[in-house]
């Protein structure tokens, strides 16, 4: 890859990401643009579903089912992001973001809880060695 180099010149391989079930060997780049731009939209809209339903469902099925359909539609993400302009790239960069930041929560749902829960027992800590100083009657 060089420094020129333009994932867009490549319309087989755009076509086969936007368009993937197409025959055609020259499909006009105005199709490919639209095309994109849809798939942008459906993917963009079904991951951010399915990072609410799988950080909020209090059922344990659904919340791995959702998951599960955000990781296809992250990955289907990430495979069109050459092929889009820069305003289609800011959709898709946020995407993938949220994405990966509720990837997170869903992994590690305690670690927020176990910070502060840390954080919690250094001020109570703290708070038992000033008692314990206060009351242990050592006045010089």
């Amino acid at each position: 890859m060089g420094l020129f180099f333009n994932a867009k010149n490549n319309k087989e391989k755009w076509a086969s990401v936007v368009m993937p079930s197409s025959n055609a060997k020259e499909i006009p780049t105005a199709t490919l643009e639209a095309a994109t731009a849809l798939f942008i939209q459906q993917h963009a809209r079904i991951l951010a579903e399915s990072i609410r339903l799988f950080l909020t469902s209090k059922n344990k099925d659904t919340r791995k089912s959702r998951y599960q359909l955000a990781c296809q539609h992250y990955g289907e993400l990430s495979k069109v992001r050459p092929y889009t302009t820069k305003e289609q790239r800011k959709i898709v960069d946020k995407a993938i973001d949220d994405f990966v930041k509720a990837d997170d929560l869903y992994r590690h749902p305690n670690r927020a809880q176990v910070k502060k829960a840390k954080n919690d027992d250094f001020w109570e800590t703290y708070a038992i060695f000033e008692m314990m100083e206060i009351f242990s009657g050592d006045d010089e």
